[in-house]
């Protein structure tokens, strides 16, 4: 048995069934092997793209996927996709070929430090010099990868690697399991919390990819509603507490977040989307409790009042019971819960009426995602690629099951989307994804178009197309003046017909009118297919409206303490 056979025998042996990648000489002999073995090859046309749907791929199922990459500029294209998972602390397998041993040092072909270029990105990067070391590796990559804060990790391969043999005794190395089982939380710790409880007034949850991680969705919701507990969720994490429940106020969020005297961080970072956990975001009065799995994420922004290293769902388990042993304080938060669902609900309607006045042509970008929406199931996937698009998309977008939702996350990094949603598909075929991309995202990743074709991957792709760089465009008007909008500016291209030509289905709408037919024809085309929508570059996305485009050096947003 050779070293790719290995390879290939222990990503079997983890689960793996398909891997994300791009044809490559030094990883001929992987692709035999899977061949040879049953694991399905989704050819890619960037390899940025293949380290987007892995990304995409734990986004949705919480697991690690697997992207095998070609020496040299192989793997330096899928650093991009790489630093999106390792910010967004989500895990991803990346296997790169490497230049012959032999040949080491010497300018091979394709030769570059490759492993010094992953480390920064990654939890760990390492090159195998010999092929009975490959399974041990291997399920060192996949325990690392979900262990802890989870994130990408990298493997080098040498072609001669591939190439030697090896007992397939080493296979025994790999488990059939990904991690070990994670931290509780001291209980000591936890009693402190239960503490802070009975003394607050106002508490708040605010649950990150933590939460997801560790499969504390249905904890989290029995824990809110056993308690009586407000939450709200990270922009990434949509879901995670259903947007329909009572006790989520996410159009309340600035008034919740501003004015809560406990704040409960469940597996989230405290940066730029939280405004680092200071003032005017929050209260500077507000206790903080800080959970996250990872010692080194608390505290990193600001002083946490109860600082606790566990597992999210085994803290929230464990301080559940403790609570259960004390009063309920559930009529305690009433007249603080009806407060925060009476403004939930005051700017919902408020929003749904603004949205039904936006019937001119272009089409608002807003009310582009309010028609798509209509057209969602509870098991439908969305995912957003843009700037503009993203912001209007956030606002109008909400799920009520995790790991429905996928986004370019505090990266900001816009271009996963139509490789996002080929990954959403292939991780839950029989479930409908719809893709809403800005133009001049959908530029980075068009070729991908051709990905989706070949595959037999029927994703719903809706493109707001403005015709330009908006947010930009907005941001330099307002600080420059309109003679210095340089680079903004995009022509209207018929996206539809470049997925047509690829093998797709295209529609093109102008009119509000066209676009409800347009969306059912697009998913009853059982192939991939694109809608091109001309939508209107005369509006103020809520980013641009909070000064995110403007990258202001104190305070990353200017959010506006008590207005959601």
């Amino acid at each position: 048995m050779n070293g790719a056979e290995l390879l290939v025998e222990a990503l079997y042996k983890k689960g793996v069934r398909q891997i994300f990648s791009l044809n490559g000489g030094h990883i001929c002999w992987v692709y035999k092997a899977c061949v040879d073995y049953g694991i399905r090859i989704i050819d890619v046309r960037h390899e940025e793209a293949a380290a987007h749907m892995a990304y995409a791929w734990g986004r949705v199922t919480g697991e690690p996927a697997v992207v095998l990459a070609t020496a040299g500029p192989g793997v330096t294209n899928t650093t991009t996709g790489i630093a999106t998972a390792f910010q967004a602390a989500t895990p991803v397998v990346v296997i790169g070929g490497h230049a012959p041993l032999p040949q080491m040092g010497m300018g091979a072909m394709q030769e570059i430090d490759q492993t010094g270029i992953m480390r920064p990105i990654t939890k760990f990067a390492e090159t195998i010099f010999e092929a009975r070391k490959i399974p041990m590796w291997v399920n060192r990559a996949f325990q690392t990868a979900v262990s802890g804060k989870p994130g990408p990790v990298f493997m080098d391969i040498p072609t001669g690697v591939f190439k030697a043999e090896a007992d397939p005794m080493w296979l025994e190395e790999v488990s059939d399991t990904f991690a070990p089982e994670p931290p509780g939380p001291d209980l000591s710790v936890v009693q402190n919390v239960a503490s802070a409880f009975r003394t607050a007034e106002r508490p708040l949850i605010i649950a990150g990819g933590g939460t997801f991680f560790s499969r504390a969705h249905q904890s989290l919701i029995d824990f809110a509603e056993s308690h009586n507990i407000p939450v709200l969720t990270t922009a990434l994490n949509k879901g995670l507490f259903p947007d329909t429940h009572p006790l989520h106020v996410g159009a309340a969020r600035s008034l919740a977040m501003a004015t809560a005297d406990l704040v409960i961080i469940l597996g989230a970072r405290l940066n730029f989307i939280l405004g680092y956990g200071h003032a005017p975001r929050f209260s500077k009065d507000s206790v903080f409790v800080q959970v996250d799995i990872d010692p080194s994420e608390i505290g990193r922004t600001r002083p946490i009042h109860i600082p606790v290293i566990s597992d999210v769902r085994k803290f929230i388990d464990t301080l559940d019971t403790v609570l259960q042993d004390q009063p309920n304080l559930s009529e305690h938060y009433d007249p603080w819960v009806r407060k925060l669902q009476q403004k939930d609900s005051k700017n919902r309607e408020r929003l749904d009426l603004q949205v039904s006045e936006m019937t001119s042509s272009p089409i608002h970008p807003l009310r582009l995602c309010y028609e798509v929406k209509k057209h969602l199931t509870e098991d439908s996937t969305i995912v957003l690629d843009g700037g503009d698009i993203l912001s209007f998309g956030r606002l109008a977008f909400g799920r009520d099951l995790p790991g429905h939702y996928v986004d370019p996350g505090a990266l900001g990094t816009i271009g996963i989307g139509i490789s996002s949603a080929i990954a959403a598909k292939l991780a839950r075929p029989s479930s409908p994804v719809l893709l809403v991309v800005g133009d001049g995202s959908i530029g980075f990743g068009l070729s991908e178009l051709d990905t989706a074709v070949r595959h037999q991957i029927p994703i719903v792709i809706i493109v707001s197309n403005n015709g330009g760089w908006n947010i930009e465009r907005k941001a330099m008007e307002i600080d420059f003046g309109p003679q210095y909008t340089v680079g903004t500016v995009l022509n209207h291209t018929r996206y539809d017909q470049i997925m047509e030509a690829f093998g797709g289905y295209g529609e093109h709408v102008i009119e509000l009118s066209q676009l409800p037919g347009a969306l059912q024809r697009a998913m009853a085309a059982g192939r991939p297919a694109l809608i091109n929508v001309l939508t209107s570059a005369d509006v103020t996305s809520p980013d641009l409206a909070r000064g995110l485009a403007q990258v202001p050096e104190d305070q990353p947003i200017n959010y506006k303490v008590v207005n959601s």
